[in-house]
């Protein structure tokens, strides 16, 4: 077999395989949890998330924290990072409520939430009320500037 046949069979190796090989449609990001409570915000049928690319941004988040979270909110450096403000009605069940991942699809963060089940022979309060949890995600990990974020909620 020749160099031209060996080049073409690799070609045809590397053309197949690329097209039995999924491509992946999002994005996996990075971030860090830098508050979480009792959001003052009324409490909304489901959760949402805010994105905020600078600090004027931020003040569609801040207003719906406490003062303490605001603070942190506000100090952080948007030029190397965005915060993305997760709200949702989890109330006594806020603490079995995680960020599973966070993934970009275009210009949205999608925030995946996983509440995980009561240990067997517990209860809780049966309490709705508005809670929060502040993210903030490096901008190198993300393929683009996101003007939105979208959160979707798991049982575990």
């Amino acid at each position: 077999m020749g160099r031209r046949h060996l080049s073409r069979l690799a070609l045809g190796t590397a053309l197949s395989l690329a097209a039995v090989t999924p491509v992946a449609a999002a994005t996996i990001i990075t971030w860090r949890v830098i508050a979480q409570g009792v959001a003052t915000s009324p409490a909304s049928a489901n959760p949402y998330a805010i994105v905020a690319t600078s600090s004027a941004a931020a003040r569609s988040i801040v207003v719906r924290v406490p003062p303490s979270a605001r603070a942190k909110a506000l100090a952080v450096d948007y030029r190397s990072s965005v915060v993305v403000g997760v709200f949702g009605p989890f109330g006594c069940r806020d603490h079995r409520v995680h960020v599973s991942r966070i993934d970009e699809r275009s210009h949205t963060l999608r925030v995946h939430l996983t509440m995980t089940p009561l240990p067997p022979g517990t209860m809780e309060c049966q309490a709705i009320f508005p809670t929060y949890r502040l993210l903030v995600v490096p901008r190198s990990a993300l393929s683009r500037v996101p003007t939105r974020a979208s959160v979707s909620l798991v049982a575990a």
